[in-house]
């Protein structure tokens, strides 16, 4: 092989590899906690956390949150089963939900422009889920296990934030082996332990190989 063949494939290589490194060490950030923390914008794993006010300079999570929307925001990782997603019911708000992959692609989106005042329950699974689909599920299947769901209602600002909020509190996510078919019968509990943080930066060949070491990007 040429060295401008290897120079080529490592780049390729690279491009391929890097969004789902920027993926898990995103998700590592906003998961390290052992239960919901909606001040620190954090939740474990398949849990939303909700952002009750309109972002400010202190937010760096994404470049450029709007200004007149509320967010609520979760981590998946679908290898061990499927969620469901519930919503309420929006009325004239709009609202949507999308779904990225581990690539950051948005693999699924519902929302006011689509469905209208509301929409669901929705099972969001993996790509190697392969189950019955239950009755009433509307099947969201995404080609990577990790996803990141965030959720947008727009807002009128402060006045507004109690009728959003309520909003929020009912976009939730259900393990599906717990679906009863009413939101109401369950209450999250992180069934993973939190993420350390690392003190210090991990060198770019450290990051890779953690990355290229857990199952949870595998698009199998």
């Amino acid at each position: 092989m040429t060295d401008e063949s290897m120079e080529e494939l490592a780049t390729e290589a690279w491009l391929y590899g890097y969004p789902l490194v920027t993926a898990a060490m995103t998700k590592r950030s906003m998961a390290a906690v052992p239960a919901r923390d909606d001040a620190r914008r954090k939740a474990p794993v398949n849990q939303f956390c909700y952002m009750r006010s309109t972002p400010d300079a202190s937010f760096t999570e994404v470049v450029s949150p709007n200004a007149d929307t509320l967010y609520s925001s979760a981590w998946l990782d679908l290898s061990d089963q499927p969620l469901v997603l519930t919503l309420p019911e929006f009325g004239d708000r709009f609202w949507m939900v999308p779904i990225l992959d581990a690539w950051s692609d948005v693999c699924a989106v519902v929302g006011r422009r689509e469905n209208g005042p509301s929409a669901g329950p929705f099972l969001i699974a993996g790509p190697s889920w392969s189950g019955a689909e239950p009755s009433g599920l509307t099947l969201l299947k995404s080609p990577t296990n990790v996803n990141w769901i965030i959720a947008r209602y727009a807002t009128s600002g402060p006045s507004d934030f109690p009728s959003v909020n309520r909003l929020q509190d009912d976009t939730r996510l259900i393990p599906l082996s717990e679906w009863t078919g009413d939101p109401g019968d369950y209450s999250p509990t992180s069934p993973y332990p939190p993420t350390p943080i690392p003190r210090r930066r991990p060198s770019t060949r450290s990051t890779l190989s953690a990355a290229a070491s857990t199952s949870l990007c595998s698009t199998r």
